[in-house]
């Protein structure tokens, strides 16, 4: 619906198609994007980015793709704060 408003029917019709731009080039770098996924505020999840470039910059690039996997191919909820920190758990960051 979001998707539809902002962007028009075509636009998702070419989104939903299977060669679409989007799915080609991540499947050339191993992303399967999850069409069930929503489209959420990431502002906490920038921040927690932000967190660990200050505060361990040697885990952001595993944090990023926990993330980006987390978003995209598992359509989790990352607006939770649960969900943030179990992503930061599992890069063995601080999850409190």
């Amino acid at each position: 619906e979001h998707l539809t408003a902002k962007y028009g029917p075509a636009a998702v019709a070419r989104f939903d198609a299977p060669d679409n731009p989007l799915d080609c080039a991540a499947g050339k770098v191993g992303i399967s994007f999850n069409k069930q996924r929503r489209i959420i505020r990431t502002g906490d999840s920038h921040r927690l980015v932000e967190w660990c470039k200050a505060t361990q910059p040697q885990t952001v690039d595993p944090l990023m793709e926990t993330l980006f996997k987390a978003y995209f191919e598992d359509a989790r909820d990352l607006s939770r704060r649960e969900e943030l920190v179990a992503c930061a758990a599992a890069c063995g960051l601080d999850g409190e």
